[in-house]
């Protein structure tokens, strides 16, 4: 089957429509094995399983590190919510993770140890294919923003960031933004662990001279990664807010 880890599942989100995880099976003719892992899994759930169709789930109220220490014995302290078997499962190194509208780059949200134990748990996979990362943001800029910080952890984009053809048609009103209208989990992107070591503009920076590893291109002025992503960050919100303003006062 294949195996997919649901990071910071909650009631209100990844939870509230279990039934709905079945497309998963159906699309991959395949049987399905979810773990939905995070602090706000409910109580009710928390702990047990449950089958739809082709998909069988489990729930552990934990975070994903805390789950992993748990399942390595006492050492690691008082077993989560859910644990034991979830633990063990946990402990094989999934086919993706799924993360919806994480909020990496938000410091109360403590994400931290999580993406230390994703990067660990991607790098031991031995010859197998490591697994993939798909998070989902409700605006462009909040991918753009995620990107860098993973890049930091040792994951790069797979694929270009992109709009989720399946997103709700649902307009949410921004709370930070006035006049700003959203749709939840509008962008996706799969990334794949490289390594701190191996993070693209280092790759770059090798091939000055005209060796080193084909494929990709330089940044101008062989810079790293933060002015990049700094002007792409700029460059989203001028297309979100600073363009369309700019476009209506001219017209009037």
């Amino acid at each position: 089957p294949v195996e997919l880890v649901v990071l910071g599942a909650a009631a209100d989100a990844e939870l509230a429509d279990l039934a709905s995880w079945q497309v998963v099976a159906t699309a991959l003719g395949r049987d399905v094995r979810i773990l939905f892992v995070g602090p706000e899994v409910p109580d009710e759930l928390a702990g047990s399983g449950a089958q739809q169709g082709r998909v069988a789930m489990r729930f552990v109220q934990s975070t994903y590190d805390a789950l992993l220490l748990a399942g390595n014995g006492p050492a690691g302290g008082a077993p989560a919510a859910g644990g034991g078997a979830a633990a063990g499962l946990a402990a094989r190194a999934p086919d993706a993770f799924l993360a919806f509208n994480p909020g990496f780059t938000c410091p109360d949200y403590e994400w931290d140890a999580t993406l230390a134990a994703l990067g660990r748990a991607a790098s031991s996979r031995g010859g197998a294919p490591p697994p993939r990362l798909i998070v989902a943001t409700n605006t462009q800029m909040e991918g753009l923003m995620e990107a860098e910080m993973l890049g930091e952890c040792g994951w790069q984009p797979a694929t270009q960031l992109a709009r989720n053809p399946y997103t709700s048609l649902k307009a949410i009103q921004s709370g930070t933004l006035a006049n700003d209208l959203y749709r939840k989990n509008a962008w996706l992107v799969v990334y794949q662990h490289v390594g701190k070591k191996e993070r693209r503009w280092v790759r770059e920076k090798q091939r000055k001279g005209g060796k080193g590893q084909a494929g990709g291109r330089r940044k101008k002025g062989g810079k790293g990664p933060g002015k990049g992503s700094a002007k792409r960050v700029a460059r989203a919100l001028y297309d979100a807010v600073v363009g369309p303003l700019s476009k209506l006062v001219r017209r009037r």
